[in-house]
Formats: structure tokens, sequence, C-alpha cells
């Protein structure tokens, strides 16, 4: 009996220590629980982004209200580096349009479309100047007038960009966050001729800064400039680089810090063929900077691509957002990207 009676006592005792160490563990943990909570930060719950749709799509109320401390460096400088986009189309390249639309246009602040009839599913404005190449000027002045009458104060930076034209805002927002926009400049894909600074390509697109439109419009369009051409004939790249020279407005070297471009008026393997940069060719004569071949073309930060048909847009949308090799992670050069 003594012997029941002791092994009794042991097995209450053990359980006694065992419920004590439990409850202390409980209670640390319960402690410990509360104090991450008080520093961590805030969830973010699906359902708070009622427009998710796929697990690819892209969020523009995620990508724009998720909590500071979550957000990517991207996110914060989509609040910081804010950018008007405008995009050059017309009704017969509906379809082209929409694929601008569904791919990058969406990670704009704002954007338009510039076209000569209005449609509202784009949305697209109709510039009053009749369709076709030769109205090009017409169509590009009536964009910028556009951004500026509605978006000046709104918006930082302007681009204006064709609809073949694939753009990866998220690096114009990241070479363009370390200049100002209160500064008279422009960047782009700079060709030699024409002015004394050269102009920019329209296909790669071109991006002025806050003070450049406003120069752009009121002391070149608006006023008795002669070098601002007044009818809409010409093409608009070159014109737009004479009436922005005309104004004091600079063009930019878009270059990274190794010497690769980030604008290009082609398809990225165009770029990378050895055989496109023959020297009697009239781009490799235009080019300020000459580009190199193969992978040394481009900069790992590339803002845009030109002649870009409607499935290769998808086709870079998904190369460039979705596509990711498993477990492997990109090396980048330790060389800055700014000079």
């Amino acid at each position: 009996m003594k012997t029941r009676a002791l092994v009794l006592n042991c097995q209450i005792l053990i359980a006694f220590l065992l419920g004590f160490f439990m409850s202390s563990l409980l209670f640390n943990s319960v402690r410990q629980g509360s104090l991450l909570h008080e520093s961590s930060p805030p969830t973010f719950k699906l359902q708070d982004a009622p427009f998710i749709q796929s697990e690819h799509n892209f969020n523009e109320k995620l990508f724009r209200e998720r909590p500071a401390v979550l957000q990517t460096k991207a996110q914060v400088l989509y609040q910081k580096v804010r950018i008007f986009c405008w995009i050059l189309t017309s009704p017969k390249n509906h379809l082209q349009a929409l694929a601008v639309k569904a791919t990058w246009a969406k990670r704009c602040n704002g954007y338009v479309f510039i076209s000569s009839k209005d449609d509202p599913t784009l949305p697209a404005i109709n510039a009053t100047v009749g369709e076709g190449r030769k109205v090009l000027w017409g169509k590009t002045k009536f964009g910028f007038r556009y951004a500026y009458n509605t978006s000046l104060d709104k918006y930082d930076w302007f681009i204006k960009a064709d609809d073949d034209t694939f753009v990866v805002v998220e690096n114009l927002r990241y070479m363009l966050s370390n200049y100002s926009t209160n500064d008279p400049v422009y960047f782009g894909l700079q060709f030699k001729p024409i002015t004394p600074q050269g102009y920019m390509s329209g296909g790669a697109g071109y991006v002025l800064s806050r003070e450049a439109l406003r120069r752009f419009i009121e002391q070149g369009l608006e006023k008795n400039n002669t070098a601002c051409r007044k009818d809409n004939a010409g093409a608009e790249d070159t014109e737009a680089g004479k009436c922005l020279y005309s104004v004091g407005v600079k063009a930019m070297d878009s270059r990274d810090g190794l010497g690769r471009g980030r604008f290009f008026a082609l398809q990225p393997a165009k770029h990378m063929s050895p055989t496109a940069h023959n020297k009697t060719w009239w781009y490799t004569t235009y080019l300020k900077y000459p580009e190199k071949d193969y992978l040394e073309c481009c900069s790992d930060t590339a803002i845009s691509f030109h002649y870009t048909g409607l499935y290769d847009m998808y086709a870079l949308e998904y190369l460039i957002y979705h596509l990711s090799p498993y477990g492997v992670g990109i090396p980048r050069r330790t060389c800055s990207e700014f000079k």
C-alpha cells in the first residue's frame, strides 16, 4: 500500500510540475506574440483587393494602397515619381491599343490615348487633326497640350509613346528618380542630327519634365516661335526636338552607368544582332551613342522597345513580369546605374 501511495504521490507531483511548466510556456508565448503584433507590419487581406481576378492580374488598388511597410521599391517610386503616359494610336489599331492598355499603360500614374476618334473604352481622345503619318506632328502637339491643360500639376513627368512601343515603367521611374522635374530636361533615344543637341527618337518614346512641358507649351507652341512648326505636317520627333531646343530644354543622356542604352527604336533581338550595327545603315549613323552587340547592347534597366507587335506586347509582359527561373537569383553588376 505504501508503495502504491508513493507512486501516486510521484505521479501527482510530476503532473503538477508539467502543468506549471506548460502554463509558463503558454504565458511567455502569448506575451511574445503580443509584442510581435505591436511591432510587425499590418496585414494585407486579399478581400481588400476586389480587382484581383487571377494569380497574374496586376492589381492597381493593391499596388497603390498597400501599407507602406510592405511596399516594394517600385511601389514607393510609384508615389514619388508620378508619370503621365499618352500614347499615339489610330482607330484601325484598336487591338494594338488594347494590348498597351492591358500591359504597360496600367503602370503609369495616369494615361490617355490620342487618336482621330474618341473611344471611351481605352480611353482615346480625338486630336481633330485627321489621321495618318502626315499629321503626326499635329497629334503630338495635341497630346502634349492635353497633358499640359489637364495634368501639369498632377504629375511630374510626361512620356509620349506609340501604340507599338513597350515601356517598362518601373525602370523609367528608377532613372527619373535621380533628376528633378523642375529642371528643363527630356530623355529618350538620342539621335545626332537636326539640332546641336540632336533629338529623341519618336518610336522609342521620350519623356519631358514638368518644366520642359511648361516651356514647350508656353514658350514654344503658344508663342510666335519660328522653331516650333505651326501646321500639323512634319516628322513629330524632329519637330519636337527643334521646338524643345529653342526653349532651352536639355536633351539628357539616358544610358546607364555601364554606357548601355535604355530607350530602343527596334525590337530587342534587332539591337543584339551584330548586323544591326552596319556603319552605312541610317540608324547607326544617327545614334549619338553607339550600341554594342549581344547582351551588351542593352541596359539591365532598359525602358522601351519600339516595333512591338500585338502578340509581342503580351510576350514581353510575360517575359518581364511573369517568367521566373525557379531557385535562380539574377546577379547584378556592382557598378552604379547612374553616373
